[in-house]
């Protein structure tokens, strides 16, 4: 898979340096554009979180549950083009036969070059803004 050029995406990883896999759950983004139309990005937000090991595009759509295995990442590219204000919400944790002494954030989110931070445990983000693109 590759990304339109110029198109920005949101990218979730896990930054554990040691064993520990990370288990994302109640993963929810929505990003809006003053410039899109509701009709365009209808929010939809749900409850109920789609069990899966694989993430999967879904803004403004129900919550997924995956994991991340060691320095993996997750890529969503059904972003708004323009810059839009987004809020993005997931319940963390460390997992892993040999994650002994897991430490950091769990789970570190970016738009491009552009990350929130140096990561998050179980993140709550609100009106944080995607540069266009």
């Amino acid at each position: 898979w590759q990304k339109p050029a110029g198109q920005t995406i949101l990218t979730a990883t896990n930054p554990h340096r040691s064993l520990c896999r990370v288990r994302v759950r109640n993963f929810a983004y929505c990003c809006r554009s003053a410039e899109v139309s509701k009709a365009e990005s209808p929010e939809v937000w749900g409850s109920l979180a789609l069990a899966s090991s694989k993430p999967f595009d879904q803004n403004c759509g129900q919550a997924q549950n995956f994991f991340l295995s060691i320095a993996a990442s997750a890529q969503f590219s059904d972003l708004p083009a323009p810059s839009a204000s987004c809020t993005i919400s997931a319940n963390t944790s460390t997992k892993g036969a040999l994650c002994l002494s897991p430490f950091g954030q769990d789970l570190a989110l970016c738009f491009g070059k552009t990350c929130h931070g140096t990561g998050d445990t179980n993140p709550r983000i609100e009106g944080w803004q995607k540069p266009a693109g």
